[in-house]
């Protein structure tokens, strides 16, 4: 980070800053919510509002315009803070309250995300939000279920063709895909109204980074080279089956945390859940797969992307998941061939 920072908060002592608010954020997940912990979080959110303030009065003091764009998202951040703490602090039930809470919350989270997105062009990585979305769980697994479809039943129109049609539809897919990324680089408009199109179903930080749907047709691409229908099948449904059952059940019962935020509970609900749903797959779509060798195949797929989930920082869980589940299958089920 550039020597002309604000000289008392030094970059460790803002990422710190920006770690607790993130905490604090996921703590008022509507999942997470405790009306027992209402006063706690105030205190809380006050003691990091004040820290806000002194980094924002000091970069406002620096005249280096290359620290513009940071500047101006502290100084953001502690004035939503500024401007919501009133309706929290006044509610006078608790249900005022968690709405208000929410509300904050929900206007809190692009701006915590351009504050990252600022921070990261400093050279200091933070983690994303990742609020809890229904809708989105919903897409994931649909999305899935269309990918694991076009797997299996695309090879099936054309004898000829084979599975080679499955990967240029994958490949083109994904050409599109990456063409939109160049198109939201290009223009903030285009930026703002694939966001506004997929509102529903995508998370706040995607505005600053490549989409997790962009990642997600690049693992169907990348699957599609395997020319294996099975293979991309069994790592589809772990995708689409593990990762929303996970981050739920994490969510929500998560007790035992690794320092990523990621839980005990939710890492093993991935295996689990993966394991089932991808010996289900088989089960339909491969009926002559013999059962141990099925439960083989989906558990080392289903633990790869577990573990890639749990340890993976930079790589979004759409490409992570689907590519390490689908080469742990195609691993097993060559070697399981041998025997």
């Amino acid at each position: 980070m550039s020597a002309s920072m604000a000289p008392h908060y030094q970059p460790a002592d803002q990422r710190q800053l920006i770690l607790d608010l993130h905490q604090l954020l996921n703590d008022i997940e509507p999942s997470r919510w405790r009306d027992e912990r209402e006063a706690q979080l105030r205190q809380r959110l006050s003691e990091i509002h004040a820290r806000l303030e002194i980094v924002a009065r000091e970069y406002a003091q620096s005249a280096d315009q290359h620290l513009q764009a940071l500047r101006d998202r502290f100084a953001d951040m502690s004035a939503l803070i500024e401007q919501h703490k009133p309706s929290m602090e006044v509610s006078t039930s608790l249900d005022d309250a968690r709405a208000a809470w929410m509300s904050f919350r929900s206007s809190a989270e692009p701006a915590y995300e351009a504050l990252v997105a600022s921070l990261k062009a400093e050279n200091v990585v933070l983690p994303s939000l990742r609020p809890t979305n229904y809708t989105r769980n919903v897409f994931h697994v649909i999305s899935a279920l269309l990918g694991v479809l076009a797997a299996e039943l695309v090879p099936l129109v054309s004898d000829d063709l084979g599975f080679a049609l499955a990967t240029i539809i994958a490949v083109s897919v994904a050409l599109m895909g990456w063409g939109m990324e160049l198109g939201r680089r290009i223009s903030t408009r285009v930026n703002d109204f694939l966001m506004w199109v997929f509102s529903l179903v995508s998370h706040p930080h995607e505005a600053h980074h490549v989409n997790s749907a962009t990642w997600y047709v690049t693992s169907l691409a990348l699957l599609s080279l395997t020319f294996n229908p099975l293979v991309c099948a069994v790592a589809l449904t772990v995708l689409g089956f593990s990762d929303p059952a996970a981050a739920i059940i994490g969510k929500r019962y998560g007790k035992h945390r690794f320092d990523n935020g990621r839980s005990v509970e939710g890492t093993v609900t991935f295996v689990l859940v993966g394991t089932l749903a991808a010996t289900a797959t088989m089960a339909i779509f491969h009926p002559d797969v013999v059962l141990w060798r099925a439960l083989l195949i989906a558990f080392s797929a289903s633990l790869a992307g577990g573990l890639t989930e749990l340890f993976s920082s930079r790589l979004d869980d759409n490409l992570g998941i689907p590519v390490s589940a689908g080469l742990a299958a195609l691993a097993v089920w060559f070697l399981t061939g041998l025997v």
